[in-house]
């Protein structure tokens, strides 16, 4: 009975969300929007990838609106259909050519995807959210190499992103640097390119491959890419530095799923002179634990055990991990609590290990 009662509303709270949604399309008149819709998904990636895309398209001299999840507000476009409908109708009263969108599961649920007239579908990985995504009647589609694309995107209007020899958009070197990437491409298997990015990191080379990959499709001119790229100066919790007295680099990611975190660490490893030595503000999976302690010199992480290498909590973690550090280390500072800020944009980490923004 209680099985019964609890589908029966969660089914009511399922059409009450779709109900409000059509509500808000029919309100700001989502059919006559001007602004194309790009939509940005993915396990990890997505605010930075939201951003690439805008970047480009503005070198490109397109008028752009960026919209990213605002962590831990409880009213966003993620969750009110009529605000999120809104800002869209706004966006073509006030003559922007595109809205880039980043989309979490919490924007799904809202049901207001379906209400929404969508131009592409970006997704950086594979996900749960994709796959709903991809059954919109999107005219352009940039998905992972070796994600099977749906059937009611036109070939031409597909473009895969990856290391393979056959990916429409293959990244083919990445040379990591402390303070940026250079990236060399391939593009439909003829067109070479070079770009070099303020951002840090094996993740940021994928991220910026997909990136291009949407606006390439779109049509912007290929002359346009490596300015485009270099616009975007930084992501805030994207292998952040933090400035700090001592001899040794501190940096703040703010990470992602359990399964990304190996790529993460193989790029820090590169970067650090001496050793690499890493706070997590979570535990992890013994199996992931051991494949990250071949990458890095130290890992410490938030858990209940005595052991010298778990934390109470994430500062502690970050306390235990930058009083151990030596000249030339490279201090990691991996989660998503890492990645606070205060009001005056200054990561709150920052203050507590006794540094400040670089």
């Amino acid at each position: 009975m209680t099985d019964a009662r609890g589908a029966k509303r969660s089914g009511r709270s399922h059409t009450v969300k779709r109900v409000r949604s059509k509500l808000a399309s029919l309100r700001y008149g989502s059919k006559s929007h001007t602004a194309r819709l790009i939509l940005v998904t993915g396990e990890y990636g997505k605010t930075t990838v939201v951003r690439l895309i805008a970047k480009l398209l503005q070198e490109s001299g397109h008028k752009v609106v960026e919209m990213v999840a605002a962590e831990g507000a409880g009213h966003s476009i993620e969750t009110d259909p009529f605000l999120l409908h809104r800002r869209l109708a706004n966006a073509s009263r006030q003559g922007y050519d595109y809205v880039v969108l980043e989309v979490h599961a919490a924007l799904i649920a809202s049901q207001v995807v379906p209400t929404l007239s969508v131009e592409m579908v970006v997704a950086t990985t594979d996900s749960p959210e994709l796959s709903i995504l991809a059954a919109l009647p999107v005219k352009y589609l940039v998905i992972p190499y070796g994600v099977a694309p749906p059937a009611g995107v036109a070939h031409q209007n597909i473009m895969t992103v990856g290391t393979d020899e056959t990916a429409d958009m293959r990244v083919v070197a990445t040379q990591l640097y402390r303070k940026g990437t250079e990236v060399s491409l391939v593009i439909d298997m003829h067109t070479e390119l070079e770009v070099a990015s303020y951002l840090v990191g094996q993740a940021n080379a994928s991220n910026i491959a997909t990136a291009l990959a949407a606006v390439y499709v779109l049509g912007v001119d290929i002359a346009t890419f490596a300015e485009g790229v270099a616009r975007l100066a930084h992501v805030p919790g994207n292998f952040e530095y933090i400035a700090h007295p001592a001899p040794y680099l501190v940096a703040v990611d703010r990470g992602g799923p359990a399964s990304t975190l190996p790529l993460l660490f193989e790029s820090a490893k590169q970067l650090a002179k001496r050793r690499l030595l890493v706070a997590l503000d979570a535990a992890v999976e013994p199996s992931i634990l051991e494949e990250l302690r071949g990458h890095a010199d130290r890992i410490v992480m938030v858990g209940e055990s005595s052991e010298p290498d778990v934390a109470r909590d994430h500062e502690e973690a970050a306390f235990i991990t930058v009083r151990g550090a030596k000249k030339d280390d490279l201090v990691l500072l991996i989660g998503h609590r890492y990645a606070v800020y205060d009001d005056d944009g200054t990561l709150v980490i920052a203050k507590t290990i006794g540094g400040s923004h670089e």
